[in-house]
């Protein structure tokens, strides 16, 4: 009986011991909503801000929409895509088919509940935006 007992034991401890597995893929991990909490020029000039505006939602189909909550609805939708260090957004389209993208380094961190936008190939002003997954 006692070995019986043991027996169960382990077993339930094992398997309450087993962890999440950690994903990797950057096309799941980007997913859900996301609200802009600091922004500046990494890595030594990011400033906290507050989330109050809106957030990011990502979609699994290569869909991105604005929700501002003044609003209380989306205020704009766009396109986006991933490859293995890029994120592009797309920024606009003109009347003869030409599109405009931002392409984007991303890195995630924190339990991959925090993003980290820096934009390439452009000289804008402020280069980094911050981002927590709004749960």
């Amino acid at each position: 009986m006692k070995a019986l007992v043991l027996i169960f034991s382990v077993i339930l401890f094992s398997q309450s011991c087993k962890k999440e597995p950690i994903e990797n893929d950057p096309q799941k991990l980007i997913l859900g909503k996301w609200e802009l909490v600091a922004g500046g020029n990494w890595p030594d000039d990011i400033e906290p801000l507050l989330p109050i505006l809106g957030y990011y939602e990502y979609l699994p189909d290569s869909v991105l929409r604005y929700f501002r909550y003044e609003e209380n609805e989306y205020v704009w939708v766009s396109k986006y895509w991933m490859n293995d260090s890029s994120l592009f957004i797309l920024m606009g389209s003109l009347p003869n088919g030409y599109e405009t993208w931002q392409r984007n380094i991303y890195e995630f961190s924190n339990n991959n509940n925090t993003l980290r936008l820096t934009i390439q190939d452009a000289l804008p002003i402020f280069d980094t935006n911050i981002f927590n997954r709004k749960k």
